[in-house]
């Protein structure tokens, strides 16, 4: 069972690396409009969210200060594109 596992995990890590775009890491470009975060990019954003009160499971993870992470309705957290989208 774990060769297959294995097999699986390479085969998902390999197909989901062959679906990402190239980045151009010499001409990083910043953007606050976030239309630029919608399509299939790499990116980040420091954002300020707010999630309704009947959130069972917040999607941004803000940082506890060297003590792991919690997921709260509402803060300010780095995102990346696809939580954005």
């Amino acid at each position: 069972m774990r060769r297959i596992q294995e097999a699986f995990l390479t085969g998902a890590y390999s197909t989901g690396l062959a679906d990402m775009p190239l980045i151009d890491l010499e001409n990083p470009r910043a953007s606050l409009d976030v239309e630029d975060y919608l399509c299939h990019v790499a990116g980040y954003a420091l954002v300020e969210f707010a999630h309704p009160d009947d959130t069972r499971f917040p999607v941004f993870a803000v940082s506890r200060g060297g003590r792991g992470l919690i997921f709260l309705l509402q803060g300010t957290a780095y995102a990346t594109a696809a939580e954005i989208r």
